[in-house]
């Protein structure tokens, strides 16, 4: 009975995304430009982020941050990537540890995080910058040197960034939280459904750039639609990792997805959805930004070419006593 409410859900909201996708603007008008950044590598179990996956196969997986260039407002830069705390003084930072199914482990080397490598690349001025997600207040070290006088966030992020003393402070200032549930919109956009999507908000009132309202991975998480040359390009931020947590429900009818890391599990299942039937639209294209195989997909518009390579596959544990 669970699986035939599956396809029943599924095959309504396909019949819904083929009227919805008529409503999905042309490719014309104000286009942008998107840039990935590579902040480093994840070393995570496989069964963490694919249902079925084994625990005991360890993936090296890229964080990627992503900077749009639109041509009038300037850059945008949606997520921030691993987080400067976990730099080295030299060398690569490593683990020792073997990650277990739920944890991430990070790999990086020194000038990968996003702050510096917008400063190698001489981005001196940010239009805003976007978060899907939060992961702590550590956050808020590389946020407040981020050249950006914006920093939009989903509902209820703020207060998990900020602490009491950072009220009232320019950091405070400078955050906006984005009320999709209430309405609220931001700048000249409204809110709106948009093709399978079913609140997103036209940042600067040209049709170009989205965010999108992708719930489930945790509270006030979104995504960023952009209008580019040639095709819509979804950021999903954690609404999935990797290709084939949405890929795979189109043949399968089951969500590539472990549901225990996620703070609402049926909302997320149906942001996968969403993404899914996005997928199917003609000129569109996922950029997940944990998915390896857009390094080599993208890897001339990274805006460092240093960082644009994936050293090896996996990241093979070696036990502290091996050494």
């Amino acid at each position: 009975p669970e699986a035939l409410q599956q396809m029943s859900i599924w095959a309504e909201r396909k019949q819904a995304s083929a009227k919805a996708a008529l409503s999905l603007p042309l490719l014309e008008g104000t286009l942008v430009s998107i840039y990935p950044i590579n902040t480093g590598y994840l070393c995570v179990s496989r069964a963490s982020l694919i249902e079925g996956g084994s625990p005991n196969e360890i993936l090296q997986i890229p964080s990627l941050a992503f900077l749009l260039n639109h041509p009038v407002e300037g850059y945008v830069l949606f997520d921030i990537g691993i987080p400067s705390r976990f730099l080295p003084d030299e060398g690569p930072a490593r683990r020792k540890s073997k990650p277990e199914s739920d944890r991430f482990f990070p790999i990086v080397v020194k000038g990968m995080n996003v702050n510096s490598q917008l400063a190698q690349a001489g981005i001196e001025s940010l239009d805003r910058v976007v978060l899907s997600h939060y992961t702590s207040k550590d956050d808020l070290i590389d946020l407040m040197h981020l050249p950006a006088d914006s920093i939009c966030v989903g509902a209820g992020m703020k207060s998990k960034l900020l602490t009491k003393r950072d009220y009232g402070t320019d950091i405070d200032r400078k955050i906006t939280e984005i009320q999709f549930e209430t309405g609220s919109t931001l700048g000249a956009g409204k809110l709106a459904p948009l093709g399978p999507f079913d609140r997103t908000i036209d940042v600067y009132g040209d049709g170009s750039v989205y965010l999108v309202d992708l719930p489930g991975p945790c509270k006030g998480h979104m995504g960023l639609l952009a209008r580019t040359e040639g095709s819509w390009v979804l950021l999903p931020g954690l609404a999935v990792y990797l290709q084939e947590n949405y890929q795979r429900l189109l043949g399968k009818g089951k969500p590539s997805w472990k549901e225990k890391p996620t703070e609402d599990s049926k909302a997320t299942w149906e942001s996968i959805r969403m993404i899914a039937e996005y997928d199917e639209m003609p000129n569109t294209k996922v950029y997940p930004g944990y998915e390896p195989a857009l390094l080599d997909e993208l890897r001339e518009k990274f805006i460092v070419q240093d960082f644009a390579k994936q050293t090896t596959g996996y990241w093979a544990y070696i036990p502290p006593d091996a050494e």
